[in-house]
């Protein structure tokens, strides 16, 4: 089990969820799926990144950790007109469909987690100058076993 070979799993399986979501809008700019927070979000991308960390189940002689990545999904928009709003909605549910999907099947991420847990996941509309920007915001845990040992 190693924290890299989680992060690598991970962004095959986000790299499957966009791939899907491309595939149904081929007439725009794909998604790339990135590590790290965008400095610009204004364009089409997947991007994931560490949040911290939480107490998960402990053994007698060890600490087993969450460990928090923010998964988001940014979609640029022209405006927020209703002819944008109707389509980019239901592309948005099956982003987040694909996630799920994509993370449940591979749970253990190559062996590398005990367990994924994906938390509630949010919408919301951003704006940057004159851009509109969708984001679909998905806070997952990753289970990591035995991450601090508990001394006697």
């Amino acid at each position: 089990m190693s924290w890299a070979g989680a992060l690598t799993a991970l962004e095959v399986c986000l790299n499957g969820a966009a791939a899907y979501i491309n595939a149904l809008d081929t007439g725009k700019e794909p998604f790339e799926c990135k590590r790290g927070e965008p400095f610009s979000p204004l364009k089409r991308q997947v991007r994931y990144w560490y949040l911290g960390d939480q107490e998960a189940r402990n053994t007698l002689t060890a600490e087993n950790v969450d460990e928090k990545i923010m998964v988001r999904w940014y979609w640029p928009v022209l405006n927020r007109d209703d002819r944008w709003v109707s389509d980019l909605e239901v592309q948005v549910r099956e982003a987040n469909r694909a996630t799920h999907a994509a993370i449940y099947a591979d749970d253990h991420l190559g062996e590398n987690v005990t367990a994924t847990r994906i938390d509630e996941t949010t919408t919301a509309w951003q704006q940057v100058n004159e851009a509109w920007i969708r984001v679909l915001s998905i806070p997952i845990r990753l289970e990591m076993v035995d991450v601090s040992v508990i001394s006697n």
